[in-house]
């Protein structure tokens, strides 16, 4: 209507730009695409409507083609904006090895999950799983193999989890698991499923390593994310001290009992 009324003195490009602009970045390529080629259309409208177009044909249509090339620009550079912070958002909360969660995310997702709980009172249950004589693979294959094991341990986790449980590499050979909305009897059928199914792929491949866990299930008094997790590090330490390849499962109540983790 602009266009139409005040002529073509006056330029108003940057006023098509912008929904074409948060059409692109909000919605997807096709309404940015589509929106370019409506604002060109609407543009030259706008000529015939002033007459410009009847005077001009070839320039009003000329001047249309590039501004709707010029819009397009305009939807290509969000798009790969968008896809590249998309892209380094993901890498900050991804292990690029294994494609896990990494410890900082798995430690967000706990605390919203402790977040949660407060709130809605519902138990929630914390794994920390450390892979036994895992050096002796290194050692013996080099860290190719290492690598390769670790990235099996991990397509082993994803195949036997759930889809709401968070997985995570925090480290090393040290996994991290949060079953939400899991107390301590619905845990641990899931856990030693999982554990099972680790060894067995170490088992498949020949290696002589196996898995420690401590886990802990909060059901009341929840603490802070950084205590929740190394509680269940105290456990699995246990659990390599007495004997590899086990599981120690207490409640968080049970284990203030014992005694009160340091916060990490």
């Amino acid at each position: 209507m602009a266009d139409a009324y005040l002529g073509p003195e006056l330029s108003f490009s940057l006023f098509y730009v912008l929904p074409i602009g948060v059409a692109a970045w909000y919605a997807d390529q096709a309404w940015g695409v589509a929106l370019a080629f409506l604002g060109g259309a609407l543009w030259l409208l706008g000529q015939v409507m002033t007459g410009v177009a009847d005077e001009r044909l070839w320039t009003s249509v000329w001047n249309g083609g590039i501004r709707i090339g010029m819009f397009l620009v305009v939807v290509s550079l969000l798009l790969r904006l968008r896809g590249a912070l998309e892209r380094e958002r993901v890498l900050a909360s991804v292990d690029l090895l294994t494609g896990l969660a990494n410890s900082r995310y798995f430690l967000d997702r706990l605390q919203e999950e402790i977040d949660r709980a407060n709130r809605y009172g519902d138990p929630f249950t914390v794994a920390y799983i450390d892979l036994d004589d895992f050096k002796s693979v290194n050692d013996r294959g080099g860290h190719a193999e290492g690598d390769r094991l670790l990235q099996i341990v991990a397509e082993a986790m994803q195949s036997s989890s759930r889809r709401t449980d968070v997985l995570a590499r925090l480290g090393g050979d040290e996994f991290g698991i949060l079953l939400p909305q899991t107390s301590f009897d619905g845990a641990s059928p899931p856990i030693r499923k999982l554990l099972d199914r680790i060894v067995e792929e170490m088992l498949n491949e020949g290696w002589p390593v196996s898995a420690s866990a401590g886990v802990v299930s909060f059901e009341a008094e929840f603490p802070d994310a950084g205590t929740a997790l190394r509680a269940a590090d105290l456990l699995m330490y246990e659990v390599k001290d007495r004997r590899k390849g086990g599981v120690r499962h207490l409640r968080w109540l049970e284990l203030q009992d014992q005694a009160t983790p340091p916060p990490i």
